[in-house]
């Protein structure tokens, strides 16, 4: 019988191809309990597992136990989740996440969600108007998005190139063994203008195992770990023409700064600030929590 030990392998930095790493910590694996080592790169900054599980092995991990909450990551039980009706009783919110991006790329425009899982995105998508299909590379996965009548592609080779106006990523690069090799695949996918949206954790000034992101380093599948300045020389390196940085309408209004300074009178009660004192005193605070890490700050993105 393998060991867990025969299952590992010692990776260069996937964004510079360094091997000049700095020791961070050791962080357990849910599953099996072994002292995975948390890495940075002195060279680009970028944060990751090493040594690692094999790309085999990695793809073991998203089975049938994985998406009924008893994998590696026991915060979300996707099945469960996809029978849920209220958007606001699931962990990832796809409703929400689809009305953000209608402010970046509005429907009806071709969208691929990239790491699809069981389909509630493309679900979502195709019901407000966009022309949506999923890539998933766990066979259970796509048993049940295809089952759910959905098209979905499992291999890179599939992909089509230059079809879509926006590719989605919402949780999946952390788990990626070569971000570089699926940022340049969605490349390749995005019509030229198209826009890259993704969600994963901000790992700006990481503190290590005392900080709050550690619940985030879940070692046997969460593998990578990205920064803003990591991210923006990914794009730099793959390709992209544009990095930017967005914050959403939705957020603004729900935000607790934003309703705070609107009772106050501060601001006015819209979507967005309009006059120049408002501009001033809600951007100016945001800034300010910001640096003091009082709110989470979204990493940038990006358009070819």
């Amino acid at each position: 019988m393998l060991q867990l030990n025969d299952l590992l392998e010692n990776f260069s930095c996937d964004l510079c191809g360094q091997r000049n790493e700095e020791f961070l910590y050791t962080k357990c694996g849910v599953i099996s309990r072994y002292p995975f080592r948390v890495v940075r790169c002195r060279s680009c900054g970028l944060i990751y597992v090493n040594p690692r599980l094999s790309e085999q092995a990695l793809l073991g991990l998203y089975d049938k136990d994985y998406y009924n909450g008893k994998g590696f990551d026991h915060n979300v039980n996707y099945v469960e989740d996809f029978h849920k009706k209220s958007d606001i009783d699931k962990v990832f919110r796809p409703e929400e996440t689809i009305r953000i991006i209608q402010e970046i790329v509005p429907p009806p425009s071709t969208f691929l969600d990239f790491g699809c899982g069981l389909g509630d995105l493309l679900r979502q998508a195709i019901k407000h108007g966009y022309k949506a299909e999923g890539f998933e590379v766990s066979p259970f996965a796509t048993e049940f998005v295809r089952g759910n009548g959905f098209r979905v592609y499992d291999s890179f080779d599939q992909l089509p190139h230059e079809q879509y106006d926006i590719v989605t990523a919402i949780e999946v690069l952390e788990h990626c063994c070569s971000p570089t090799k699926v940022l340049a695949t969605i490349y390749k996918c995005l019509k030229h203008g198209g826009v890259f949206y993704y969600i994963t954790a901000n790992f700006d000034g990481f503190g290590g195992s005392k900080d709050y992101r550690d619940g985030y380093v879940l070692p046997e599948g969460h593998i990578h770990f990205f920064s803003t300045r990591v991210m923006k020389s990914y794009f730099k390196k793959i390709g992209y023409s544009q990095v930017f940085c967005f914050q959403s309408k939705a957020y603004q209004r729900s935000g607790r700064l934003f309703r705070f300074l609107s009772e106050l009178g501060l601001i006015e009660n819209q979507d967005t600030p309009t006059t120049f004192s408002g501009k001033f005193l809600y951007y100016g605070l945001l800034n300010l929590t910001s640096v003091l890490k009082l709110r989470k700050v979204s990493l940038p993105l990006a358009r070819k």
